[in-house]
C-alpha cells in the first residue's frame, strides 16, 4: 500500500471513529468547533474523488440514520457532504438511493420536528432534491402538518416546507393541485392543519381554497374562538394562539374580492375587537392589517367606518414598526403597505420623519436577508412617491373618470382624492439627495449578481422599476443626476434586459410574457428616457452597459395606434396584459433619442434604423405641437447620418423622400416659432454635410421656390427674433454659395430682388448682433 493509501486509510477510520463517537451516550465526545470544521472540510474533499466517494456511501449505508446525525453534529447544516458522495460516487451503487433519503425524511419529519433536527433534515432535503432531482411528490404531505405552530414554530422551517413545494408545483402543478384538495377534505387532517395549509396555499390553489374557506363550518370556527377569548375564567393561551392562526388566515383571504366581503360581512367585530387588544400584541397587530386591507369596503358602510379611521390603524401600525420588534415587523409593514394604498393618509406618513428614517434603515440593514421586509418597504415608498401626471383628453383619462361616476353606493374613488404634488416632489427628491435611497437599493444586488438575483421575486423587482421611474420624474435636474450617479440607469437597465426579449418576427425588444409585467416594463422604459433627457448619456452608465444599449427600450415609447394602446401580442386582450402610451412618453422619448444621438455615428445609426420608418416619421405628421417638433429635432441630430440624409434628399425616383422633404419646407411656415427654428436648424445641419444637399434644394423648381419663398418671408415679418433670423441667415448663406457657382440657378438668386430686400431689413433691425450682421452681407457680397 502506497504512503498516500495508507494515509487515507487513517483519515477514514479517524471519520468513522469520530462519527461513532458523536453518537455514544450523551454527545459529550463532541470534539472543539475547529476539529469539526476541519473534519466537514476532509470529508468535503474525500467526497470529490469517484473511489473515495463509493467508499464513504458505503460508510453511510451500514447506518444511514447515524450517517446523518453525525453530519449535522458535525456542523454541516445543509448535508453537503451527503449531496457531494452522492453526485461523485458510483452510479450504479446509488441507483435510487437519492429519493429513498428524500422519502424518509418526509416520512419522519414529524419525529425529526419534535426532536429540534427538522431544519438540518429539510435543508439536506433541499439539496439532494436541487442535485439528483425531485423525489416523490406525495413527501409535501408529510411536511404540510409542520406548518402549524403547535408543531412547529419555526419560520425558517415554514419557509424550506413552501419551497420544497413550490419545487413540486414548478414541476408539475396538477399532482400537487390534486394532493392539495384531498389533504383538506380529508378527515385525518386536523381543523388547525386546515387552517394553516389554506393560510399557506391561498395564493396558490385559490380554486381549493376560497370554497372551504366561506364554509359555514369554517367560519363557525373562527367565530367560536372569538367567543372563548371573551370569557374571563380559564388559561387563554392556547385560545390566543388558535386565534392568531385565524387572523393569519383572514389575512391571507384578502386576495380574493369574494372573501373580503365575506370577512366584512361576518369578521368585522371580530378583527374590531382584535384591534382593541393592545394587551396581545400578535392579535392586535394581525386585526389592524386586516382591517387596513378591508378599508375601502369599510368606507362604503357608514356605520362601521364610525368605528375606525385610517390614522388611527396607521398609527398601531407604525408603533410596532419603530419599536424594532422583528417578530411583528413583516406584519406591521404588510399593514402599512396597504394603507398608503389610500391617498388620503399619504402625507400624513410623509411628514413622519421617524418613520421614513426607520423605513429607510430597514432597507439597508434588513431587507438583503428578509426579502418581504425589502418588498413592503419598496411597497411603502412606490404607493408615497407616485405622481400621477393627468394625460387630459386621452381615451384612458376618459375611461377612469367614467370609474369614478360608476363607483358603487355613491362613494367616490379614493384615488380621485387630490394629493399636494408639490409635496410629493419634495419628498421624493428628499429620498434622492438625503437618503440616498437609489444607492439603497443598488446593494441589495437586484439584478447584478446571478446568484443573488434569482432570490428576489419578481414582484420586487417590479417595485424597484415602478420607484425608479417617479423618482426620475423630478423637476429638478440635479435629483435626476443623483439617480444616474448612484446606478439608477444601470439598475433601470439590468431588469428591462432582465424582462425582455428579442422577437424574430418584428425584430424588436419586446416585454417577456409574465403576468403582470407589461406596466411595469414601461415603466422602466419611462424611467430611462426621463433620466437621459437631463444627464451626459456617454458618462451616465457605470458599469454594464453602453448609452447605445438604452435605445431599444426608449423606442418602445415611440409605439403608436389609433387608441394609444400597447399590446404584447394579438392573442393578448385583456387590459391587465396592454399599456397605455400618452403624448407625454413619446415626447419624452423624442428628447432622450436627441440626446443620445449626440454620442456618436453608431449610435445615431442605430437610432435611425429602430425608429425612423416605424416611428419618427409619422410622428412629423402628428396633430400633437410637441410631439412634432420634438420629431424635427431628433431628425435634425440625426441627419449628418447618410442612411438618413438620403430619406430626405434623395429625392429623384422616389415619391416618399421628395414628400417628406416638401413637408420640412412647409414647416417653416409654422406658426410656431420653435418649430421654424427646429426645422431651419435641421436644414442647415444637413447642408453643411454636404453641398450636394444643397443642390438637391435648388435643382427642384417647386422645392426651390417654395424654400426661398418661404425664407424671405420670415425676414420680412420676424426679422426681431434673432434666434430664428440666424438659422435661416447661416441657410440661406449655404444655399446662396452654391446657387451662384451654378449657372443655372445663379440667376434665380441674383435676380430676386425681393430676397436682397429682406436681407437689408434684417440687417438694419439686427444691426447689433454682429454675427447676423457678418452672415448678411456675406451674402449680399454673393448676390451682386
Amino acid at each position: 500500500m502506497s504512503n498516500v493509501d495508507n494515509g487515507l486509510a487513517l483519515l477514514l477510520l479517524e471519520v468513522r471513529e469520530t462519527l461513532s463517537d458523536f453518537l455514544r451516550g450523551d454527545g459529550s465526545q463532541l470534539p472543539l468547533d475547529d476539529t469539526k470544521t476541519q473534519l466537514v472540510a476532509q470529508l468535503k474533499q474525500l467526497a470529490q474523488s469517484k473511489k473515495d466517494a463509493t467508499y464513504l456511501y458505503n460508510l453511510y449505508k451500514e447506518d444511514p440514520r447515524k450517517f446523518l446525525e453525525g453530519l449535522r453534529l458535525l456542523g454541516n447544516l445543509n448535508g453537503t457532504v451527503l449531496v457531494q458522495i452522492l453526485a461523485n460516487c458510483d452510479t450504479d451503487t446509488v441507483g435510487s438511493e437519492p429519493k429513498v433519503i428524500t422519502h424518509d425524511i418526509a416520512v419522519n419529519a414529524l419525529h425529526y420536528a419534535l426532536e429540534g433536527s427538522i431544519d438540518f433534515y429539510l435543508k439536506l432535503y433541499i439539496s439532494i432534491t436541487g442535485t439528483c432531482g425531485l423525489g416523490d411528490v406525495e413527501d409535501c404531505v408529510q411536511f404540510w402538518p409542520l406548518l402549524n405552530d403547535f408543531v412547529c414554530n419555526n419560520r425558517d422551517v415554514h419557509s424550506m416546507i413552501l419551497v420544497i413545494t413550490l419545487k413540486y408545483i414548478d414541476l408539475n402543478k396538477k399532482p400537487v393541485h390534486a394532493l392539495f384538495s384531498k389533504y383538506l377534505q380529508s378527515v385525518d387532517t386536523s381543523l388547525d392543519n386546515k387552517i394553516v395549509a389554506m393560510t399557506n396555499f391561498f395564493s396558490i390553489f385559490p380554486d381549493i381554497v376560497i370554497p372551504l374557506y366561506t364554509l359555514e363550518a369554517t367560519k363557525d370556527a373562527i367565530i367560536e374562538q372569538t367567543v372563548e377569548m371573551k370569557r374571563k375564567d380559564g388559561d387563554k393561551t392556547h385560545i390566543m394562539i388558535h386565534l392568531q392562526q385565524m387572523l393569519k388566515l383572514l389575512n391571507a383571504s384578502q386576495i380574493s374580492e369574494e372573501c373580503r366581503v365575506f370577512n366584512l360581512t361576518y369578521y368585522f367585530d371580530v378583527l374590531l375587537q382584535g384591534w382593541k387588544m393592545a394587551n396581545n400584541a400578535v392579535i392586535n397587530v394581525q386585526s389592524a392589517v386586516c382591517l387596513a386591507k378591508l378599508y375601502n369596503l369599510i368606507q362604503r358602510d357608514k356605520l362601521k367606518l364610525q368605528q375606525i379611521s385610517l390614522a388611527n390603524l396607521s398609527l398601531t401600525l407604525v408603533s410596532y414598526i419603530c419599536e424594532q420588534d422583528s417578530y411583528y415587523l413583516n406584519i406591521a409593514i404588510e399593514g402599512l403597505a396597504y394603507i398608503t394604498l389610500s391617498k388620503t393618509h399619504r402625507q400624513q406618513i410623509r411628514d413622519d420623519v421617524d418613520l421614513i428614517d426607520k423605513l429607510v434603515d430597514i432597507l439597508r440593514t434588513s431587507a438583503s436577508t428578509d426579502h418581504s421586509l425589502g418588498f413592503g418597504v419598496l411597497t411603502i415608498f412606490t404607493h408615497l412617491s407616485d405622481i400621477r401626471i393627468e394625460h387630459k383628453g386621452s381615451k384612458q383619462a376618459i375611461i377612469d373618470s367614467l370609474k369614478n361616476v360608476a363607483s358603487p353606493s355613491g362613494v367616490k374613488d379614493d384615488q380621485e382624492s387630490k394629493e399636494n404634488i408639490e409635496e410629493i416632489y419634495l419628498f421624493n427628491k428628499d429620498l434622492t439627495l438625503n437618503y440616498n435611497i437609489v444607492s439603497i437599493i443598488k446593494l441589495l444586488n437586484l439584478f447584478s449578481n446571478a446568484v443573488l438575483s434569482k432570490t428576489y421575486s419578481q414582484s420586487t423587482k417590479d417595485l424597484t422599476v415602478t420607484l425608479l421611474k417617479q423618482l426620475a420624474t423630478a423637476r429638478e435636474k440635479p435629483v435626476k443626476e443623483a439617480i444616474a450617479k448612484n446606478g439608477g440607469l444601470d439598475l433601470i437597465m439590468d431588469y428591462l434586459v432582465s424582462s425582455s426579449e428579442f422577437d424574430k418576427e418584428s425584430l424588436r425588444i419586446k416585454p417577456k410574457r409574465i403576468p403582470g409585467l407589461v406596466t411595469h416594463y414601461f415603466d422602466g422604459c419611462r424611467a430611462l428616457s426621463k433620466l437621459l433627457i437631463a444627464v451626459d448619456p456617454s458618462t451616465a452608465f457605470k458599469q454594464t452597459y453602453e448609452a447605445r444599449n438604452a435605445v431599444p427600450f426608449i423606442s418602445e415609447l415611440l409605439y403608436d395606434n389609433n387608441n394609444q394602446q400597447w399590446t404584447p401580442d394579438k392573442e393578448t386582450t385583456s387590459e391587465q396584459e396592454s399599456v397605455h402610451i400618452y403624448p407625454l412618453d413619446k415626447f419624452e422619448s423624442l428628447l432622450a433619442l436627441t440626446n443620445l444621438a449626440t454620442i456618436d455615428t453608431e449610435t445615431r445609426t442605430l437610432i435611425i434604423k429602430m425608429t425612423f420608418e416605424p416611428y419618427v416619421n409619422n410622428l412629423l405628421l402628428s396633430d400633437n405641437l410637441q410631439i412634432r417638433k420634438g420629431a424635427i429635432e431628433l431628425i435634425s441630430n440625426l441627419i449628418v447620418e447618410p442612411l438618413l440624409l438620403a430619406k430626405f434628399f434623395n429625392i429623384e425616383g422616389s415619391k416618399a423622400n421628395y414628400e417628406r422633404l416638401e413637408l420640412l419646407i412647409r414647416f417653416l411656415d409654422s406658426e410656431d416659432e420653435s418649430t421654424q427654428i427646429a426645422v431651419a436648424g435641421l436644414l442647415v445641419n444637413a447642408c453643411e454635410v454636404s453641398e450636394m444637399i444643397c443642390g438637391v434644394l435648388l435643382s427642384d423648381e417647386k422645392i426651390r421656390s417654395m424654400l426661398f419663398d418661404s425664407m424671405v418671408t420670415i425676414l420680412e415679418g420676424q426679422s426681431d427674433e434673432q434666434e430664428l433670423i440666424l438659422r435661416i441667415v447661416y441657410l440661406i448663406q449655404d444655399v446662396v454659395y452654391v446657387a451662384v457657382g451654378n449657372h443655372e440657378t445663379k440667376s434665380f438668386v441674383t435676380s430676386n430682388s425681393r430676397l436682397q430686400s429682406a436681407l437689408s431689413i434684417t440687417l438694419q433691425v439686427n444691426k447689433n448682433n454682429k454675427e447676423i450682421v457678418g452672415l448678411v452681407i456675406l451674402v449680399l457680397r454673393m448676390l451682386r
